[in-house]
């Protein structure tokens, strides 16, 4: 929490824990969906995150 508050830029994983961290400190976010998950859940949590957050959301980066 005290790391996500002094950055400018929060790069992270889309999981549903981590986006509910970040989404109330109206910082520019990067999400980056672990391929390794059940049923890509961190990939649809990363396109449904931009309707819940505020403004800052930049884009989810694609995992080959």
């Amino acid at each position: 929490d005290g790391l996500y508050k002094k950055a400018n830029i929060v790069i992270c994983r889309s999981g549903a824990t981590t986006l509910a961290e970040v989404m109330g400190m109206r910082k520019l976010v990067i999400t980056i969906p672990s391929p390794n998950v059940t049923n890509n859940h961190q990939f649809k949590n990363a396109l449904e995150y931009p309707n819940m957050a505020p403004y800052k959301y930049i884009f989810s980066a694609p995992v080959y």
